[in-house]
């Protein structure tokens, strides 16, 4: 079998068993019924998987999208009664998203070290950085940052070497980050997420 042919047959696969954020990335249209939507499952999804990534016993009281009002997208009321804000934003290869949208199955996928994965992840949180008079729905308990992937070529191993090597500048008023995997067929179906250090 040809490398071409090869190629095809993985990229397809990824389309079909990751239909998650490469098959609709936001920069693709404007709908936001589904992106309030989304954004209130991936917080879901992130609390229910992994609760005492925030707290010990975190338990979700209520949930809802903040739709025009952001940021931040999401307020979390936990079952203490603590508000907590999430702002979402995705770790993504526009040209690689678009080329499965276009349906152009030979087309790469962005293939990252560890110096390119700390430029793009610096870059979003800078990118997210907001003065506090910006933050609507105050006073909130904690504000969390959440930066989603679903790169089928960056592998958890290099996200968790970043990690453990690299303390990121803050971007306030964002007290916690998170890149965050959904699960999916490369990971063996589990939920992953790592906090990124701040200096």
């Amino acid at each position: 079998m040809s490398e071409e042919k090869i190629m095809k047959e993985v990229i397809e696969h990824i389309a079909k068993c990751r239909p998650g954020l490469t098959s609709r990335p936001r920069f693709v249209g404007r709908d936001e019924e589904f992106e309030s939507n989304r954004d209130v499952d991936a917080v879901r999804e992130f609390l229910e998987s992994k609760p005492q990534a925030l707290e010990r016993d975190f338990v979700i009281d209520s949930i809802r999208s903040r739709y025009r009002e952001d940021p931040p997208d999401c307020e979390v009321f936990d079952c203490q009664g603590k508000k907590w804000g999430f702002e979402l934003v995705e770790l993504v290869d526009e040209s690689y998203a678009r080329a499965l949208g276009g349906q152009r199955p030979y087309f790469k996928p962005k293939l990252y070290d560890s110096e390119s994965l700390t430029g793009s992840l610096q870059t979003l949180l800078d990118r997210k950085a907001r003065k506090p008079g910006d933050i609507r729905g105050t006073p909130y308990f904690k504000l969390v940052l959440l930066i989603l992937t679903d790169e089928p070529a960056l592998g958890f191993e290099l996200c968790e070497e970043v990690f453990h090597s690299h303390n990121f500048r803050r971007p306030e008023p964002w007290e916690m980050a998170y890149l965050v995997f959904p699960p999916s067929t490369s990971n063996g179906g589990t939920f992953q997420f790592g906090q990124l250090n701040y200096r």
